[in-house]
Formats: C-alpha cells, structure tokens, sequence
C-alpha cells in the first residue's frame, strides 16, 4: 500500500475550518463595516479639537499687580534715595529756637539734613546774621514748606524799625572798628569763653569740651583738629587766638589702672585688655616706653598717647 505525503489532507482541513454559512458571513460583513466605522472616526477625532475655554480675568489681574508693585518699589528706592541726600528727617520735633548759632543737633530735631546744617553754619561762619524770620528763608537750603512749619517757633521779630535798623548798622561799624579778641588758655576756658571766638556758637563749644575732657587735656592747639565740629577753615580763625597749658593734663596709670579706667581716644579697649594682660603677666612696666617696644602700638600712636600715660605718680 502507497503512503500518502504528510500534510495531504491540509487543504481539505482549511476548507473545513474557513468555509461560513450565509448567516456567518453576514455577520462578519456588518463587523467589518463597525469596524471601518470605528477607524475612520478615530482618525476624525484627531482634526477635531473643541474650543477650550480659559478664564484670564485672574492672570491679568496678578500681571496687574505685579506691575503695580514694581512701580511702587521703584517709587520707594528713589523717594529713600532722596530722603537720605536731600530731604529733612521724618521725625521732626518743633520747638521755639533762635536760629543764631544754633547747635547742630537742634536744627537736626527740626527736621534739617547734615547738608543742609553745614550750608547753614558755612553762612553763619562768614559774618551771617538772622535779625528777623524772613532771614531764615533766603538761604536755598530751606524750602517754603519747611519754612512754613517753623515760623511761628522762630524766636526773632517779623521785622525791624527804622530806628533799629540804622542803629544795627551803626552798631556794626563800632563793632567792625573796636571789637578785640582776647586769647583763651584752651585747657581752662569753658563753653562761654569758647564762644567769644568767631565761627564757635554753643554746639562747637560743647563739642571742644567735652572732647578735652575725654583727652584729659590738650596738649598742641592742633588737637583741635580731631574734634569734628572743627574744620580747617574754622580753626584757621582761632587759632591765633589759642594757648595751651599742658599742666592741667590727666594721666592714665599703666600699672594700677583696670582697662575700664584705660579708656582714652588713643587707648582702644582691646589694647587697653592687652596692656593689662602683659602686666599680669610680666609684672609692672619699668616705663611708658615700654608700650613702644612691645610693638603693640603704632610709633606715631605712641607719640601722641605718651604725655598720657604713666608708670606711677
């Protein structure tokens, strides 16, 4: 008997399992058309989009105030700037004043800047005088506005008679002819003798005294340098009025002085602390000048803090 090939019935199988009555194929035609359906309105869907809503009334409301505050930040930089170059002080206190030579921390208390302050005394320095309020007002420093708040504190009148006017000026020339300066011994004048000088009001004069008492005494006129108040053109005009006695000098106590009591100008706290940790150390200093070879001070400090100090009295 003749084998058959494998696979010779394979044809007549796929018949078998791919042949479909009338119903089956109907069915499988309706599905396919579903299907093609289906297709075509997904690849629709990818043209169509609908028209998405957005509500911008809250982002043009945060880009509103964001712009506004950038505005505002820029209007509070230069309304600072201009406060701290230009402007008065905020915080004002009013007062009745004269205003010749008036001391600088009172012009501040009424609402002036250093600028405007400096301006001031620079008039008062070369010979000016207010004899009546609307004298305040012709310098450029002082605006109408700021005029206007401190009139009625301004201790002088509305305006002069006749009479006085040409007695001021009579006044003037006498003064002009017969005014003498008399010298003052500059570690013993106080406050009211300072001012018999010219360019020193009573703000100056505190100012002299109360750096001489933290010296413990003058020791050159040209220590009058070191006092703020006291500008070159200023100490250029008393100067030939100045003596100096160093006597009445304060000393400071190397070795028995706490560094508490050290404090001086020219003695910082932290050398101060060193001056009084090396004597702990080493016991009391032989001389002044060994605070030089130490090295723990500059030689030219040195110099201008030697007259003192001491080692013992």
């Amino acid at each position: 008997m003749k084998k058959k090939p494998p696979f010779h019935n394979l044809r007549s199988i796929f018949k078998q399992y791919n042949t479909f009555t009338y119903s089956e194929r109907k069915g499988i035609i309706v599905l396919s058309i579903i299907i093609v359906v289906l297709l075509l309105t997904l690849y629709g869907l990818k043209f169509y989009e609908p028209p998405i809503a957005i509500n911008t009334s809250r982002l043009d409301s945060a880009v509103a105030q964001w712009n506004l505050l950038q505005a505002d930040s820029i209007v509070v930089k230069d309304a600072t700037k201009l406060s701290e170059n230009n402007s008065p002080q905020t915080t004002r206190i009013l007062f009745p004043f004269n205003p010749n030579n008036l001391a600088d921390s009172l012009w501040t208390k009424l609402g002036l800047s250093e600028k405007q302050i400096a301006s001031i005394k620079k008039y008062e320095e070369r010979g000016g005088k207010f004899r009546i309020r609307s004298d305040v007002k012709k310098l450029f420093v002082i605006t109408p506005s700021f005029y206007d708040s401190i009139y009625s504190f301004i201790l002088l009148p509305d305006s002069m008679p006749t009479f006085a006017q040409n007695k001021y000026q009579q006044d003037s020339i006498k003064v002009k002819k017969e005014w003498t300066i008399e010298p003052i011994e500059i570690n013993l004048a106080d406050e009211e003798e300072w001012q018999k000088l010219p360019a020193i009001g009573p703000g100056r004069a505190a100012a002299i005294v109360s750096y001489r008492n933290k010296l413990g005494g003058f020791t050159s006129i040209n220590q009058l340098h070191e006092v703020n108040a006291i500008v070159d053109s200023v100490f250029e005009k008393i100067s030939p009025y100045l003596l100096c006695n160093i006597k009445p000098i304060q000393k400071k106590n190397i070795n028995t002085d706490d560094a508490f009591s050290l404090r001086h100008p020219y003695i910082s706290s932290s050398l101060a602390t060193i001056i009084v940790n090396y004597r702990k150390m080493h016991g009391d200093y032989k001389s002044t000048e060994q605070l030089r070879d130490l090295k723990i001070i500059k030689p030219e400090d040195f110099e201008k803090l030697a007259p003192y100090i001491v080692v013992g009295f």
